[in-house]
C-alpha cells in the first residue's frame, strides 16, 4: 500500500519533469543559465554604403500603350472540369477581349464540336 502511495506521488512528478526538461534545455540553449542577463551576442556590423554600386533605375511602367488589334471570333473558357473561379474574377479578361472584337464563350459540358 505504501508503495502503492509513493507511485501515485513519484510518478506525476517524473512525468511533469520529462514534459518540462525539453523546453528547459532549449531556454539555456537560447537564453543562458542566467536567463539573458549576460549578452553574448556581438554587435551587429556598422553601415557603410561606399561600397555599394548605384542602383539600377525602376523602368517605367507607363511606357506601356495598350493599341488592341480588332478581330473577330470567339474564345472558349472551360468550365467543365470544375475549375476553380469565378466569373467576377476574369471579367477583366472578358473586357479585353471584347475591346479586341473576341466573344468569350463558355464550355459546360458535353461535345465540344
Amino acid at each position: 500500500m505504501r508503495r502503492a502511495i509513493i507511485y501515485l506521488i513519484l510518478a506525476p512528478v517524473i512525468f511533469a519533469l520529462m514534459f518540462l526538461a525539453p523546453f528547459g534545455v532549449r531556454y539555456v540553449q537560447q537564453y543562458g543559465l542566467l536567463g539573458g542577463l549576460v549578452d553574448r551576442r556581438e554587435a551587429p556590423p556598422k553601415f557603410n554604403p561606399a561600397g555599394i554600386a548605384d542602383r539600377a533605375p525602376t523602368p517605367a511602367a507607363n511606357l506601356y500603350v495598350d493599341e488592341p488589334a480588332v478581330g473577330s471570333g470567339y474564345i472558349l473558357l472551360d468550365r467543365a472540369h470544375s475549375n476553380a473561379f469565378e466569373m467576377s474574377e476574369i471579367a477583366y479578361l472578358d473586357g479585353r477581349l471584347a475591346a479586341r472584337g473576341y466573344q468569350l464563350r463558355l464550355h459546360q459540358g458535353g461535345d465540344l464540336a
